[in-house]
């Protein structure tokens, strides 16, 4: 079983702020029968930001473990965005909750989707 987790850092994050590696957060998923699996989300490798113009600047925000998955131009000279995918294997037993806790002083995670297939 795997999970897809749609994220990512707004309005900034990795590059412009923080160091790659760091960790911004940790999901916790809990299981059915209380066991519980954390992961952290780090920048540059499970997160980056959304924005894809940095000042008057083009750049690239990459996280290595997760994919682009939409880009969004709503005006092409000032806001360009892009949405990862970030997909992780899950045990078996049934999830009974999800959670994401924020490091202090981390820019916002916003997740647009968590989906689960089998």
């Amino acid at each position: 079983m795997r999970t897809s987790l749609g994220q990512v850092t707004f309005p900034t994050g990795y590059p412009v702020l923080g160091k790659r590696g760091e960790t911004i957060a940790t999901y916790r998923i809990t299981y059915s029968g209380g066991r519980e699996r954390q992961m952290p989300v780090r920048n540059g490798i499970e997160a980056a930001q959304a924005n894809l113009i940095y000042q008057a600047t083009r750049i690239d925000p990459i996280a290595t473990s997760a994919q682009r998955a939409l880009e969004y131009k709503k005006h092409i000279v000032r806001e360009q965005y892009q949405v990862l995918l970030w997909t992780v294997s899950l045990e078996r037993n049934r999830v009974e909750t999800l959670r994401c806790e924020m490091q202090g002083g981390a820019p916002v995670l916003a997740m647009f989707a968590v989906t689960a297939e089998r």
